[in-house]
């Protein structure tokens, strides 16, 4: 990935962190940044570090995500000169149990692209599936939300990561 789309999602993740004061207390549409870890369930790969953004809607216990990660550092392999990124697309229905203090449960479709690098030579590959994560989550007020949350991306790769929605 380039330094202009990593410098791009920055740039439009702090917009948006910065966008909460704008989000009214009764909105029922949030937003949100994450980062986290991508672990490989391949021996030969080590993690790589993604950062993402959420675009959400929902009143009460359940709601919509998209879901858009992207990696920010690639992970390296066992084999020289070779590095993995994945970026992915996602959609998942969501419930949130109520308090303070909360669980999250999450399951949808996703796009997933991985590329690997093996010098200057890119091979992609690109599948749909299905996605599920669960977290646990702490409400600072009626918009504002931390959460910690561990994604199966797919079978050979899941992601942690720590987000704040507004």
């Amino acid at each position: 990935m380039n330094k202009l789309k990593k410098l791009s999602i920055l740039l439009c993740s702090a917009a948006l962190m910065f966008a909460t004061a704008a989000q009214s207390e009764e909105s029922a549409a949030y937003f949100g940044v994450k980062a986290g870890v991508l672990f490989p369930d391949l021996d030969d790969l080590e993690e790589a570090y993604n950062a993402g953004l959420t675009v959400g809607y929902g009143r009460g216990a359940f709601a919509g995500e998209a879901e858009f990660t992207t990696t920010l550092f690639p992970g390296e392999s066992a084999l020289p000169g070779v590095e993995w990124d994945m970026t992915t697309l996602a959609l998942y229905g969501v419930y949130r149990s109520p308090g303070k203090v909360y669980f999250k449960l999450k399951a949808g479709g996703l796009y997933e692209q991985v590329t690997f690098n093996a010098m200057g030579v890119n091979l992609q590959d690109k599948e749909t599936g299905v996605s599920a994560g669960l977290g646990m989550g702490y409400r600072i007020d009626n918009q504002a939300r931390v959460e910690v949350e561990y994604t199966m991306v797919d079978e050979d790769v899941s992601l942690l990561t720590l987000g704040y929605l507004f």
